[in-house]
């Protein structure tokens, strides 16, 4: 073997090397790329559920009719401030919707519609006035079954996602 083929070996080798460690960074990278783009819309749907589990909590404060104590309500819808907090709790889980199967956007939407419908019942009036006051509860008192139901099917929602968060199967996606 002369020089000549020696060097031409050592050269081939040598591009062939660099050529297959190229290969083997831009695939590794590549890959890590894909995973952190993955972590990160994990990271996305968990603040949406997030905002949802927050939305839920104002359900766990629950009053009674004063004068017939078998009757609840939810005191989100007690006073215009809570309603007030809900409306805004609800607007943040539904900015959200994207990153959210279609049976949970859909059960936000109904909670949408009874917070729009509750609001125009409440509007005008004094809340200051006991009678108002009184009204209101009772008004309250008549949706909470309705409410209960609801939530809980948005619960189960929640719970079914949750399981399969993992996947992100854009077309079972709110939009």
């Amino acid at each position: 073997m002369n020089t000549t083929t020696i060097i031409t070996i050592i050269l081939s080798s040598s591009l062939l090397s660099a050529i297959l460690t190229g290969l083997i960074t831009w695939l590794i990278k590549r890959y890590d790329f894909r995973q952190e783009y993955y972590k990160e819309l994990i990271k996305r749907r968990v603040e949406c559920y997030e905002h949802i589990e927050n939305f839920l909590g104002g359900f766990t404060i629950v009053g009674y009719v004063r004068e017939d104590g078998s009757r609840y309500y939810n005191c989100m819808v007690d006073e215009k401030t809570y309603l007030d907090v809900f409306i805004g709790d609800l607007g943040i889980a539904i900015k959200f919707s994207m990153w959210i199967n279609n049976e949970t956007c859909k059960l936000l939407g109904k909670f949408n519609s009874f917070a729009l419908e509750y609001n125009q019942l409440i509007v005008g009036r004094d809340i200051n006035s006991k009678e108002d006051e009184e009204k209101m509860i009772l008004q309250a008192s008549s949706y909470y079954l309705d409410i209960q139901k609801l939530k809980d099917e948005l619960k189960i929602s929640v719970m079914k996602d949750l399981k399969k968060l993992h996947k992100l199967d854009f077309s079972e996606f709110g939009v």
